[in-house]
């Protein structure tokens, strides 16, 4: 019976930590910042310049998600 609690309170911890991750899967499932996320993948490190970003975004370029 241990294990059956341990494994209930278990799936409450992760329906409380996907709760808390609600407003970040919302904002990801959203296409087109899926497209800038991919984008700013691809980009330097050195936190490239939103013009670049632009630029980029005009010419789909990743085709595959995080």
């Amino acid at each position: 019976m241990t294990s059956l609690s341990a494994l209930i309170k278990e799936v409450h911890k992760l329906e409380a930590e996907f709760k808390q991750c609600r407003k970040l899967l919302n904002a990801i499932g959203d296409e087109n910042r899926q497209h800038l996320i991919c984008v700013m993948r691809n980009m330097p490190i050195d936190g490239g310049l939103v013009l670049e970003i632009v630029e980029q975004t005009h010419h789909p370029g990743c085709h595959s998600l995080i």
